[in-house]
């Protein structure tokens, strides 16, 4: 399972499970703190840079919708 930045086009998160994930649990399981955010919002990933959950998407709906996953 890839979430997906959709405003960059960045892979959050890379998860291999065998059960379905929400994607609050796929960027918690590669250690993402969901519990703080900023004063509009936005989230910080592995990196250092903000993003909005409402941007994240799984990868395969991603591709559907005919993006290019870097």
């Amino acid at each position: 399972m890839k979430i997906i930045n959709t405003a960059n086009g960045k892979i959050l998160s890379e998860v291999i499970t065998n059960h379905r994930m929400s994607i609050e649990e796929a960027l918690e399981a590669v250690g993402i703190d969901l519990s703080t955010c900023d004063d509009e919002g936005a989230y910080c990933d592995n990196d250092g840079e903000l993003f909005w959950l409402e941007d994240c998407e799984e990868a395969d709906t991603w591709e559907t919708i005919g993006y290019e996953i870097r």
